[in-house]
């Protein structure tokens, strides 16, 4: 009984770490440059799988189980790249393209700024209309 108990432990074993795993590994690097990319995030879709590059632009994952993925890979101001993958690869090169992005105009008008305590119980710091000709563009307001 008990070699039938200890052959069964075994058998579990060997199928558990027979199991197909596969492991992905490369580098991302600006496609105009070639520089690499420090802090890309490469990571399978649909799965909670993923890394962010290291200074070199390498990264690695590892222990996934076999089957085919989607492989997204993105970094601010670059667009993501996508590709599928379905077995173990070592030494991919991702290049992602640079993109930029236009925003609306944005324009901010401030009167006064406060300070508490720092010019007196009512001070505040007020910048004053004519700053933009020559005048003293900071000056200490008076309650």
């Amino acid at each position: 009984m008990k070699k039938k108990c200890l052959l069964t432990a075994l058998f579990g074993c060997m199928v558990v770490c027979a199991s197909a795993q596969i492991s992905l590994s490369g580098k991302v690097v600006d496609a105009r440059t070639g520089k690499p990319v420090e802090g890309a995030n490469v990571r399978l879709e649909q799965t909670t799988i993923g890394c962010a590059t290291n200074p070199k632009g390498e990264f690695l994952l590892k222990d996934i189980k076999e089957g085919t993925y989607t492989l997204r890979t993105s970094c601010l101001n670059y667009a993501p790249v996508t590709q599928k993958v379905s077995q173990s690869q070592k030494e991919m090169v991702i290049r992602l393209k640079s993109t930029t992005f236009n925003m609306d105009q944005v324009s901010a008008k401030c009167q006064s700024i406060q300070f508490p305590g720092c010019l007196g119980e009512t001070g505040s710091l007020y910048l004053g209309a004519n700053h933009r000709h020559g005048n003293n563009p900071i000056r200490k307001r008076t309650a």
